[in-house]
């Protein structure tokens, strides 16, 4: 996080009418606790076990990075991106994980590996090298399938560049790669090139994100380009991802169903400062969540541990029925803990200079903690065995 003092120490707005030198707090207490459990998750977010439910993968959006050389005078390009978000959205609001990638890396090794379909566009942008060209050509030819929509009308195609020879002929930047490709049917159905397949819609990603249908022609195309590969496109209407114990579920508005999504387990619910345990979760469209699954911890065979916390918990260590750790945070905030343990605690101390508010779940068996958040590491130890039992 850069500039966490901006964040923890900073004062803003009580109101809009404030905005205009009016009363400016500080952050809310809950929210601090919020942001710091979120942190302490997102830093053990590493983990080998990883499952995504989503529609199809491996389909990218290219990117360059003259997405922003177009954006001054003075024929500035769509300020609000529709070169990119008219493509790029119609994937994601079908639960499409679609992926970002960046035209001047595609010549890095493997850059290209995770890719199925590709959707490009040279509204907006432009490529830098003909180099790229040379490399999405290839990988079309190896089983790639290429999605080009644009229309021409961009007026930065005009401007003195590589593909027409420093403004001496009026070609387009996407003329060079249609060239490499050999193409001439592929405005009217994918046409096959080596092992892949070339599709070009001659419209404006900006224009179909303002039309009604706009969405269902990019999603039209998808589809169309996976059958041309034997593939079959899986839409649906939320994205959940699992990460060793951690469930990171959204529910997508204007997708393809409104149906809530229920999620049934044993949980830590981390978007909530409080950290209550929670058995089931629904979300509606709009909605997103972020759990800690203790059955987890329990399939892996991990009887203790500090599940969540509203603060930098370090050095956790069991020995002979003690758990030990330390957690750090910022001052003037306070922070949350859920620890998993086998049994009720028979103490909680701390080094830490004020009071600790404990309390046990049996449903869950978990220790529930509140305490305030210092500068500096606070020392915890937790007794909840005889000495015998877990190490």
């Amino acid at each position: 996080m850069p500039w966490p003092d901006r964040i923890f120490l900073g004062k803003r707005p009580r109101t809009e009418a404030d905005i205009q030198g009016g009363e400016r707090v500080g952050i809310p207490a809950d929210y601090a606790t919020q942001i710091l459990t979120v942190i302490n998750a997102l830093n053990d977010m590493d983990q080998a076990d990883i499952r995504l439910d989503a529609g199809t993968g491996g389909i990218g959006v290219v990117v360059s990075d003259t997405l922003m050389f177009q954006r001054a005078a003075p024929t500035p390009s769509d300020p609000w991106l529709g070169g990119f978000f008219g493509i790029a959205m119609p994937l994601l609001k079908h639960g499409i994980p679609a992926q970002v990638l960046q035209l001047e890396t595609i010549g890095q090794p493997g850059a290209l590996t995770p890719f199925k379909v590709l959707f490009l566009t040279y509204e907006g942008q432009k490529p830098l090298s003909p180099a790229y060209h040379e490399v999405l050509a290839q990988w079309v030819r190896d089983g790639g399938a290429l999605i080009y929509i644009g229309d021409g009308s961009d007026p930065y195609h005009a401007a003195r560049a590589w593909w027409n020879q420093e403004g001496a002929n009026s070609a387009k930047a996407c003329d060079d790669l249609f060239r490499l490709l050999g193409v001439t049917t592929a405005e009217h159905a994918p046409q096959p090139v080596g092992k892949g397949f070339v599709r070009i819609l001659r419209d404006s990603p900006t224009a179909l994100q303002q039309r009604t249908e706009g969405a269902a022609t990019v999603i039209d195309l998808a589809r169309e380009m996976l059958a041309a590969r034997g593939d079959v496109l899986k839409t649906q209407h939320y994205l959940a991802l699992r990460r060793g114990p951690y469930v990171i579920a959204s529910v997508l508005d204007e997708s393809v169903s409104g149906t809530p999504l229920r999620l049934s387990g044993n949980y830590v619910d981390l978007f909530d400062p409080a950290l209550p345990y929670v058995t089931d979760r629904v979300l509606k469209p709009g909605e997103r969540t972020l759990l800690y699954d203790l059955d987890w911890l329990e399939k892996q065979g991990i009887p203790v541990k500090v599940a969540a916390a509203g603060a930098r918990i370090r050095a956790e260590s069991v020995e002979k029925g003690v758990l030990r750790f330390t957690a750090r945070g910022p001052a003037k905030t306070f922070g949350c803990a859920r620890i998993r343990l086998p049994r009720a605690p028979k103490s909680v101390g701390t080094s830490g200079e004020d009071p600790v508010t404990s309390r046990w779940d049996e449903a869950s068996s978990t220790l529930w903690l509140r305490f305030g958040n210092q500068a500096r590491d606070m020392e915890f130890t937790v007794e909840f065995g005889d000495g015998t039992d877990i190490q």
